[in-house]
């Protein structure tokens, strides 16, 4: 911890506390040479500062939307991740602007329906995913810290069902 004392005569004590990894801005001025590298770190520190902004005020969770449903095909069932809001473990914000569909697998028994972000070339998008549960039936096999659960379904009888026990997180 740095501490500083500019005001002693006064009696005010100012202390600076940091955090163990600061945000960095990059300092711009007149004649500097912009690089590829200097407007990618003015890009991250902006994100980086939102996503702290999201996990301190807000939590990680649903906002708004995001419902889950299966649908029932002739030969496949498919689940469907309904339009919504969220905010990732990791801070960032998930919009997901229409329906996504995505089929079940034959051979599972139980499932984890998750979103991420996920970085492209192209640019950020949110990302459905189904993640196989462990022997419990309550955790994932292979756990995704960066992932927000949505959902839990188990094949019961040859349909799969939603776990209605399962607790979405919720954004405060």
């Amino acid at each position: 911890m740095k501490t500083s004392n500019p005001g002693r005569k006064s009696g005010l004590v100012r202390r600076a506390v940091f955090c163990a990894e600061p945000l960095q801005r990059t300092n711009f001025f007149a004649g500097r040479l912009l690089t590829a590298q200097d407007l990618i770190a003015e890009q991250e520190y902006h994100r980086e500062k939102q996503r702290r902004h999201n996990l301190h005020c807000h939590g990680y969770g649903v906002v708004d939307g995001l419902k889950i449903s299966i649908a029932r095909g002739r030969s496949r069932s498919s689940i469907v991740v309904g339009p919504g809001v969220a905010i990732a473990p990791t801070g960032d914000e998930l919009h997901l602007c229409a329906a996504v569909t995505v089929r079940l697998p034959v051979a599972s028994v139980a499932l984890q329906v998750e979103i991420r972000f996920a970085e492209r070339f192209t640019g950020s998008i949110p990302e459905v995913i189904l993640q196989p549960l462990g022997v419990d039936k309550r955790s994932p096999a292979a756990s995704d810290s960066k992932a927000l659960p949505l959902a839990r379904v188990v094949l019961r009888r040859g349909d799969w069902r939603l776990d209605r026990s399962f607790k979405v997180p919720r954004s405060r």
